[in-house]
């Protein structure tokens, strides 16, 4: 293009057409402009040039399906014969093509009408955007989400495993009970029965607390896993994505409008960024694996404490670097985050105390609030309030590791939970 002069001698203002044609001919942006019913290429800058892979003498005069074969399929042509007809602008977002590319591309369409003397459209002007990072970034996430929902399908299926041993063990109880009232008279055999059952029931026990502490083991394995995946691979896909777009739009001439669309892209990248974090976290901190519970709870007393806005005090005495059993720590860890859980959706503290000490013979994680509290004595026969606290799911978390769960609460005077766990190592 010819370097013709915008702002012409003895004129305050520049000349718009020119100017246009200045601004489409730079723009890092792909732009072609179709004429008639038949969308026959009038103009293109070379930002469209370079994208479709063709030199503009190529496409000048000839229809745009001639550039864009896959319009008839993937819907641009009629978009292009909507706006024609209607005049109203439309877009087409992160439609797929091929071209000469190695790997499938995704373009994104913004077309607006373009008006001739009588304010009815002769044209149309056509806006190619690069889709590709973001379509295939997304289509990652729909990847990494299948595989969650699918790890999660593997647990239930651990869970109902677990349901179906427990059913079989009370059936072995209610036979036990049934033969000892049959055979009192026998006390010879109904002894040497009820020994074989008592071992029945043993075994049934140890292998369901076995399948129980494997399944906990695969949980916060497969946590950890899809922490890291989450951590590593995510983020240097929010990485990648936010660097292109920062590059994208150093590359905009201002004004444009199209900066804003690129800032809001810059934010939602970094919230994503910033939730796969939050969600890695929940799933397995990493701090629990590298620093230990202390260094964890520490880390997560303090961010319950600002998302929730529930002022909170954490203490710990005992360790002084030292870290415990693995299983204990990631125990304690779970033990300590449902009952901050329950504060949050049921008590309605103002105040949170959590406590972490190590003796000798001991480990105690301590949860106090001053809350509404509840009847602890009565929620204790009460299976179904005990499990919607998760309060059940503490005790069996606990009972596996040789640890005992405490509740005190009454009502209008807070709650405190107390997990002890014997080390017995020392």
């Amino acid at each position: 293009m010819d370097r013709e002069p915008i702002f012409e001698a003895g004129r305050q203002s520049p000349d718009l057409p020119k100017l246009c044609r200045y601004l489409s001919e730079r723009s890092p942006l792909p732009m072609v402009a179709v004429h008639g019913s038949t969308h026959i290429v009038s103009y293109l800058n070379p930002a469209f040039a370079r994208l479709v892979g063709r030199d503009r003498s190529e496409l000048i005069g000839f229809s745009f399906a001639d550039a864009v074969p896959e319009g008839e399929a993937n819907g641009c042509i009629a978009l292009l014969d909507r706006v024609f007809h209607t005049g109203t602008h439309e877009c087409l977002i992160e439609q797929e093509h091929r071209q000469s590319h190695p790997r499938t591309v995704y373009w994104s369409y913004a077309v607006w009408a373009i008006l001739g003397e009588v304010e009815q459209p002769t044209g149309v002007m056509i806006q190619v955007t690069d889709a590709t990072e973001i379509a295939h970034f997304r289509r990652q996430s729909m990847g990494m989400n299948e595989e969650l929902l699918l790890s999660t399908i593997r647990q239930h299926e651990l869970v109902e495993a677990a349901e179906s041993l427990n059913a079989k063990l009370r059936e072995a109880h209610d036979q036990l009970e049934e033969r000892v009232a049959e055979r009192t008279a026998e006390l010879a055999a109904a002894n040497d029965t009820l020994r074989n059952e008592i071992r029945i029931r043993e075994t049934a026990e140890s292998d369901r607390r076995d399948l129980l502490r494997r399944l906990g083991t695969a949980q916060e394995e497969e946590r950890r896993r899809i922490s890291r995946d989450l951590h590593d691979q995510m983020g240097q896909l929010v990485t990648a994505l936010g660097l292109g777009l920062k590059a994208l739009e150093d590359s905009t001439v201002d004004p444009s409008p199209y900066r804003p669309h690129l800032v809001r892209l810059r934010e939602l990248n970094d919230q994503i960024g910033r939730e796969s974090h939050k969600l890695a976290m929940e799933l397995r901190p990493t701090a629990l694996d590298d620093l230990g519970l202390q260094a964890a709870l520490a880390n997560y007393v303090e961010a319950w404490s600002e998302q929730s806005s529930i002022e909170i005090d954490f203490h710990s005495t005992g360790f002084d670097g030292q870290r415990l059993d693995s299983l204990i720590e990631t125990s304690l860890y779970r033990v300590v985050t449902e009952a901050l859980t329950n504060v949050l959706k049921h008590g309605k503290a103002h105040r949170v105390s959590v406590i972490l000490q190590r003796t000798p013979n001991q480990a105690v994680a301590l949860v106090e609030d001053d809350g509404i509290g509840f009847d602890s004595e009565s929620m204790k026969s009460s299976d179904a309030h005990l499990g919607r606290l998760g309060l059940r799911g503490m005790q069996e978390r606990l009972t596996l590791i040789g640890g005992t769960l405490t509740i005190e609460s009454t009502p209008g005077n807070g709650t405190t939970i107390i997990a002890r766990v014997s080390l017995s190592n020392g």
